[in-house]
Order: structure tokens, then sequence, then C-alpha cells
């Protein structure tokens, strides 16, 4: 078995983890022991996943995912560092990293859309690019910005909650668009992000 292999058997393990972790999580009274089990589940489900894609995808050259992944775990990653917030502990020179670097992937993400558009407009992957990536710049503006202010804690926990949720929609995006093959290919990547924001807000 090659070494593609064993990291696509673990990327679907880890994938499908995640997609059932965060469900559960959402149910379970917040704060207690199981919610904070089944949650630490999901971030880690989601961090393999992400980096069994990351490297999947650049083996394999699908720049396209390679970008996406990272921005996929920069949700889960900022919902983990407001509960960091929600106990006390103050944004620094890590959330300045994180911050950076996943506003790099979303903009490199922006710019292979437009390259995509301009070289094959065909190729629907130039949409979701476009899409993904200014939705991306966007959010990472907005919570860079969020970080930087004072704030209560029911308002980390809000903060919290929208993380771990717009992580939880990059899983359900995966699922869609590698197990719903009768829904369109645009719409099996982009039903998630249009129907699950308002939910979430």
């Amino acid at each position: 078995m090659e070494i593609l292999d064993i990291t696509r058997i673990i990327h679907i393990f880890a994938g499908f983890t995640a997609f059932f972790a965060a469900p559960i999580a959402l149910i379970m009274k917040k704060g207690g022991a199981s919610h904070i089990q089944i949650g630490k589940a999901f971030v880690w489900a989601m961090g393999i996943a992400t980096a069994t894609a990351f490297i999947n995808s650049l083996f394999i050259w699908i720049p396209f995912l390679i970008m996406l992944s990272v921005f996929s775990f920069y949700n889960v990653l900022i919902g983990v560092r407001a509960i960091r917030f929600y106990r006390g502990e103050e944004p620094g020179t890590l959330d300045n990293v994180i911050h950076l670097v996943a506003l790099l992937f979303v903009a490199a993400l922006f710019g292979y859309g437009i390259y995509g558009y301009a070289t094959a407009p065909q190729n629907f992957v130039w949409i979701l690019s476009v899409v993904f990536g200014a939705l991306g710049m966007f959010g990472i503006r907005k919570n860079y910005r969020m970080i930087r202010k004072e704030h209560d804690r029911s308002t980390w926990m809000r903060f919290h909650i929208s993380g771990m949720l717009s992580g939880y929609i990059a899983a359900v995006t995966a699922f869609s668009a590698t197990s719903l093959d009768f829904l369109p290919g645009l719409v099996q990547w982009l039903w998630p992000t249009v129907l699950f924001p308002p939910m979430i807000a």
C-alpha cells in the first residue's frame, strides 16, 4: 500500500469523525466533560483531515485543495482560540501568525481563481476559488479586527461557536463534494456555504 493510499484512508476516517462529532458536541451541555471531549475529538479530526488533504493535494498537485484545506482548519483554530480568550488569555503573536498565514492562503486562492478564469473558464473550479477566497479574506479581516478589541465572555463564547460551526461547514462541504454526486458540481460545493451561515448567525 502506497503512502497516498494510507493518508487517503486516514483522511476519510478523520473526515467522518469530524462530520459526526460536531453535531453531537452541539447538542450536549456546553462546558460539560462530554462536550469538551467530543469537541476535542472534532478539533483533532479536523486537524488530521486537513493535514492529510494538504499532503495528498501536494503530491497529486491540486492547488485549489491545498489552499482550501488551510482555510478550513483556520476556522476551527479560531474557535479553539476563542475559548482561550473566554478563559482570560490575551490575543498575542500566535494569533497574528494564524491570521497572517490564513490570509496568505486565501489571497492565493482568490488569485488562483482569477488565473483559472483567464486560462480555463470552462472549469468551474475558478468560481469556487474566487468565492471561497473572497469570503475567506473578508472573514479573516473581520475576525482579526474582532480579537484586537476587548470583549466580555459571552462575546468570546459566540466567537467560539461561530468558529467551530464554520469549520464544520468545511466537513459538510467535503462530504457533499465527494458523495452527493446527484447534485450539480457547483451546488455540491456551495450549498453548505449558502445554507449554514444564516443559521449560525
